[in-house]
């Protein structure tokens, strides 16, 4: 069942979070990035703190529960926060849409989207994106963005969800030091709604 998140699901949200984000410290062990690149991962950078303040903030930040277990969890925001800046930094295929990226009210950011490895390949992940797109279109909105990370490791499942579920993309990151990582680079997706 899919429902709005609340602040004292943040314990369960966290187990999540903890199981699959990157682990900075492995970085450079070749095992652990070929098996994160393998399964996936999120930059790791919230915390309990944050994730109260999106509870509360975000646009949307909904949860999937399999009986009383969250299991999979999305926030979607379009804050100045999300949005992917430094524009000396970045290759736009699509440059008509770059100013409506940054200027238009009607685009919203797929911010974070995360599945308890237990439960990977049940369509949790497309469940979650499915009330979010329903809830955009009833509000007029006209394109989804997501960011996801290239390097220094790729989230290749992520990359290849983003592109079953209609994401394409829009622009790149060159390389530089951005999240606490070295040359990091991700790439900017949209899905016309």
């Amino acid at each position: 069942m899919v429902r709005k998140a609340r602040v004292t699901d943040i314990k369960s949200i966290l187990n999540i979070y903890n199981k699959v984000k990157l682990d900075r410290g492995r970085l450079g062990d070749v095992l652990y990035e070929s098996e994160i690149q393998k399964n996936g991962f999120l930059l790791g950078l919230d915390t309990s703190d944050t994730f109260i303040k999106e509870v509360n903030e975000a646009y949307m930040f909904i949860v999937d529960e399999d009986g009383d277990k969250i299991v999979g969890y999305l926030i979607a925001d379009h804050s100045e926060e999300q949005k992917y800046y430094d524009d000396e930094y970045k290759t736009w295929f699509d440059p008509e849409l770059k100013n409506f990226y940054y200027q238009n009210p009607k685009g919203m950011t797929l911010a974070s989207i995360a599945v308890d490895p237990q439960y990977g390949r049940k369509r949790i992940a497309a469940g979650l994106l499915s009330c979010l797109e329903d809830r955009l279109i009833k509000e007029s909105y006209q394109y989804l963005f997501s960011i996801v990370t290239l390097a220094p490791v790729t989230n290749c499942p992520s990359i290849t969800w983003h592109s079953k579920n209609g994401f394409k993309r829009l622009a790149m990151g060159k390389p530089r030091r951005l999240f606490d990582l070295d040359n990091y680079s991700g790439i900017l997706l949209c899905k016309h709604l």
